[in-house]
Parts: C-alpha cells; structure tokens; sequence
C-alpha cells in the first residue's frame, strides 16, 4: 500500500578543525577537490531521506487517528482487505 521513495540525498562532509576555521577548511576542501593534491582527512557521508508515499495516489502517507490511511480510496479498500485476511 506504501512504499519508500528516497526524496533527498546530501553529501556531509567532516572537516578536520584541528588548529584552523571551518572557513579555512572549506577553502582546502575546495582546494583538494579542485587539484586533487592535498591528502588532508575529509570523511563525506551521504545521507538519504526516505519518505513513504501510497502507491496508488502518490501522497505522502497519512493515517487517521484509528490507523486508517486517509490519502485514497485505494490505499483503503487495501487496508480493509489486509486487515481482514490478519483478523481471519
């Protein structure tokens, strides 16, 4: 009924900050990226955001109060359906 949608993904990077400003780091960062010369220690993570969204209509997922999705009519006769095959 829902899936998972990557919507985001940033590249963090750790400067080293030992004896110099994040300014200056920035600086060499772009320095290294640019002449691939330096061998300073930069760690860069990705991180991606996932978000759910209903497979019929595309929204993000929602549910009422009681847990039932408020997005489509789909997305609820599937609950319904799902619901009463695990209550069986």
């Amino acid at each position: 009924m829902f899936k998972k949608v990557l919507v985001d993904i940033e590249a963090i990077i750790h400067l080293p900050v030992v004896g110099w400003s994040v300014e200056q780091g920035a600086r060499d960062l772009e320095d290294f990226l640019r002449d691939h010369r330096s061998r300073d220690n930069y760690r860069i993570d990705i991180r991606r955001t996932y978000e759910n969204h209903c497979e019929f209509c595309g929204y993000l997922e929602d549910y009422d109060a009681d847990g039932y999705p408020s997005c489509c009519s789909a997305a609820q006769l599937e609950w319904e359906a799902t619901r009463t095959e695990v209550l069986s």
